[in-house]
């Protein structure tokens, strides 16, 4: 591979700016590394001031917040796209709005008849859906916290997640389909038969062209949106799919396994990349940094923990919790990792 002569590129992280007056530039070098056939930026190192600096964005490992309210199980969290407001589900029917900065509950949100599976937000920041053990997923207006469309399937909505431009909701169910409904009209656009023994997780790619799914086979399907039909089959060779996540360019695949194992593939070929041990017990929840290398993963042995994507690396454990991690989630800056328990409780962590 060869880069341009006058290629150039320019730091904006916070921990370079630091370095020098607002404004000004300095070489950046790339130690690029090879992650099964694409070339990714593995460290980036400013050159200056007499000594180098190596340019990471800090992990969120210090225990800011602990949020307390939910009087059972919480099953699921997610931030909005600016950060200052995180959504929870749980299994006691509620969903609870939360201020990021302060830990203050603002609103619970009042409507399901049974658990609240899974919550997101959608990328615009106004509606929020929810899928429920209810059999029923809802839309919610964030500016008044009503519901504003209510779907159903005919069992447990297990996963819910909105495409990349906001414009689909995909829903993945014990029923075994996956139902992906136009947001602006709730019009039906497709029903996929895709596990028999129900959907657990769902994921677009990027370009919001394939949806994936997992289920309580050891398969992981990619079904092309616009028609349905199946484009790919990986096997996660282990137990149930309990989770699935695409790093941000869509080329790896994250998938977490009753098992107890996490697994990262290239999307393109189907090509097992690293096999990452470290969880005791089922890993229920995986999701990518928002720069791609790092992968956050909670479980049923009561643990996060966080990995380098490149070279499959543990870098830390999380042990505040005091039962299984349903879910964790990233603020779209990276600063933040959110996380659901059993323990009935969210977690909020940021950088030391």
């Amino acid at each position: 591979m060869e880069l341009p002569v006058q290629a150039s590129i320019t730091a904006t992280r916070d921990e370079a700016r630091r370095l020098w007056d607002e404004g000004a530039y300095k070489p950046v070098y790339i130690n690029l590394a090879m992650v099964g056939e694409q070339v990714r930026a593995n460290q980036q190192v400013l050159i200056g001031l007499e000594q180098e600096w190596l340019i990471r964005n800090p992990l969120p490992t210090n225990l800011l917040n602990t949020l307390r309210g939910h009087k059972k199980t919480v099953y699921s969290v997610d931030f909005n796209p600016d950060g200052k407001i995180l959504a929870s589900g749980s299994r006691d029917n509620t969903i609870k709005l939360w201020d990021v900065k302060t830990g203050q509950e603002l609103s619970t949100l009042i409507g399901h008849g049974n658990s609240v599976f899974l919550v997101a937000i959608n990328p615009q920041g106004n509606i929020l859906a929810s899928g429920s053990k209810d059999r029923t997923i809802k839309l919610w207006d964030l500016q008044t916290n009503q519901v504003i469309r209510t779907w159903r399937h005919k069992d447990a909505v297990r996963a819910v997640v909105f495409s990349h431009d906001g414009s689909i909701l995909a829903s993945g169910s014990y029923d075994g389909t996956i139902k992906l409904w136009e947001v602006k009209s709730g019009r039906l656009l497709n029903t996929i038969d895709a596990h028999k023994d129900g959907v657990l997780t769902i994921a677009f790619t990027p370009d919001d062209q394939i949806i994936t799914s997992g289920g309580h086979e050891d398969l992981i399907k990619l079904w092309e949106v616009s028609t349905g039909k199946l484009k790919q089959t990986i096997r996660a060779d282990g137990d149930r799919v309990w989770t699935i996540a695409f790093n941000p360019d869509g080329f790896l695949l994250a998938a977490g396994s009753g098992d107890n194992s996490l697994k990262i593939w290239e999307t393109k070929t189907g090509h097992e990349l690293h096999n990452l041990q470290g969880h005791g017990y089922w890993v229920l929840s995986v999701v990518f940094s928002q720069d791609g290398r790092v992968l956050a993963s909670g479980s049923s042995d009561s643990t996060i923990r966080l990995w380098e994507v490149h070279s499959g690396n543990q870098l830390d454990i999380l042990q505040q919790h005091g039962n299984s991690v349903f879910s964790v989630t990233f603020s779209q800056d990276g600063r933040l990792l959110a996380s659901a328990s059993k323990d009935e409780t969210v977690k909020i962590w940021g950088a030391k």
